[in-house]
């Protein structure tokens, strides 16, 4: 590996656990995916996935941040948006009724 190939990994780990830390932060993604952005061996496994990925940012349809990282955390984080609109949708509806009103 050549000095330049050398920079630019340091720069995309940089820049992955940098995203990797505001997504945990900002609770941006499901619960059970939290090793992906944890475990040592996901993260080096993302940095190499970010270096020969032509696509360096996605953005989400439904809030419309920015991901810096692999398409995979994109995929999480929709699934968490997803997630929480299926909870929003098996709540029980509260209404009030009044029993004076026919």
């Amino acid at each position: 590996m050549n000095f330049w190939q050398a920079l630019k990994l340091k720069q995309n780990s940089g820049i992955i656990y940098k995203t990797a830390e505001d997504l945990l932060n900002k609770n941006l993604v499901p619960h059970h995916t939290k090793a992906f952005f944890k475990v040592p061996n996901m993260l080096n496994a993302a940095i190499m996935n970010y270096t020969k990925s032509p696509i360096k940012e996605l953005s989400c349809p439904e809030c419309g941040i920015t991901i810096k990282g692999p398409k995979k955390w994109m995929i999480q984080h929709i699934k968490f948006h997803h997630m929480k609109k299926d909870s929003k949708e098996n709540e029980p509806q509260i209404t009030k009724i009044n029993p004076y009103m026919r």
